[in-house]
């Protein structure tokens, strides 16, 4: 929900969790030739989940927090720096 709200679009999840493995065996299937092409993989072994709705109060609020964060990142780009050498 979060996501559609951020992006305010409707958003529709696969059923499938975890996408990489999946993606990998469509172009696998369509490489040895199962399939005619990826797009055609994407096709037969997709199938859509749950969808979601942005929320407009989220929306809102969301586009208020991203005026915030652009206006903060220039003057701590410096501090974001300094706090990555420290983890490295």
């Amino acid at each position: 929900q979060i996501k559609a709200d951020v992006l305010n679009r409707p958003l529709t999840l696969p059923k499938v969790g975890v996408g990489a493995p999946l993606g990998d065996a469509m172009i696998a299937a369509a490489g040895a030739g199962l399939y005619p092409s990826v797009e055609a993989a994407v096709k037969a072994m997709v199938s859509r989940g749950e969808s979601y709705s942005p929320n407009a109060e989220a929306v809102e609020k969301y586009n208020k927090f991203y005026q915030i964060y652009v206006q903060l990142y220039p003057q701590m780009a410096a501090s974001f720096k300094h706090l990555a050498a420290i983890t490295d």
